[in-house]
């Protein structure tokens, strides 16, 4: 596999704050030898520019993501597997721009592993967090604003979508889940069957992987802003994503969610490797 590195370090529009410092962790922890190792070869390595201009958070993110859009664009364009290192979830906003503007043609599907369904919009969010709206939004459902910044004219069909390990969703967000085809698997049902999201990828002809570490139990991934206990194991994840790559090629992936400063010990960091070497080697 030849990949472009994009690291993201952002949380949100704020540069090296908290999730923002999962990219250079990562690279500190040994990431780049340990893919190597494991038949991975890196051809590009890249870091998205950190002046983002002025405006407001949202102004800001759209520029970003528009960045990420640009990036991922130009990795397939060298027939190369673009990696996202996050960062927040947003980052599947500028995934899925590059993606479908790179591949218009293609049918892509989005397997998306989370402890939270970041399905809500503007309307459902009991918060506002902007960090739970972005798979709603790359589906056409909310946040239409941004999506116009970073040029998603194309959405995600949700019945070519699958959401695993969900455990912690909000009761508006969940009762828009159900107007959907959007296929729900929290982690007791996706450990002993997934034969409902190989059904999703039967329709499709990729798969674009979204990993955010809070779909893996807190005993493996504490490093987190918003922790949910009885998570997947490592284990369970890789084999998982193994079993959905033998049947589809999986086109691209980010990994989110990851914050340094919720975990001294480097355990959640760790972890975050193990899973890119397991779901990205070719051995």
């Amino acid at each position: 596999m030849n990949i472009t590195l994009l690291s993201v370090p952002f949380n949100q529009d704020k540069h090296l704050n908290g999730m923002g410092q999962a990219p250079q962790a990562l690279f500190d922890a040994g990431l780049l030898k340990r893919l190597t190792a494991v038949g991975v070869h890196v051809e590009y390595t890249e870091e998205v520019e950190n002046n983002l201009g002025e405006g407001d958070m949202l102004t800001r993110l759209g520029h970003l993501q528009n960045i990420v859009c640009d990036d991922v664009y130009d990795a397939l364009n060298k027939n190369l597997f673009p990696l996202i290192l996050g960062g927040d979830c947003c980052n599947a906003l500028g995934m899925w721009g590059g993606l479908t503007h790179a591949r218009p043609n293609l049918k892509i599907g989005v397997v998306w592993f989370d402890a939270h369904g970041d399905w809500n919009t503007e309307e459902t969010s009991l918060s506002h967090y902007i960090g739970g709206m972005p798979y709603a939004a790359i589906c056409g459902y909310g946040n239409k604003s941004l999506r116009d910044d970073v040029g998603i004219t194309k959405v995600a069909q949700t019945d070519h979508c699958v959401l695993i390990g969900a455990r912690d969703l909000d009761k508006p967000e969940e009762a828009l889940m159900k107007t959907t085809h959007l296929t729900v698997l929290p982690p007791a049902q996706a450990r002993h069957d997934l034969s409902s999201a190989k059904k999703v990828l039967a329709k499709v002809d990729a798969f674009y992987l979204h990993f955010d570490i809070d779909s893996l139990d807190l005993s493996e991934a504490p490093g987190v802003n918003y922790p949910a206990p009885n998570g997947l194991t490592s284990d369970e994840a890789i084999r998982m994503v193994r079993e959905l790559r033998a049947m589809k090629p999986m086109i691209s992936m980010s990994l989110t969610a990851i914050d340094p400063t919720k975990d001294a010990s480097g355990k959640t960091v760790r972890t975050g490797l193990k899973i890119l070497e397991g779901v990205l080697s070719e051995k």
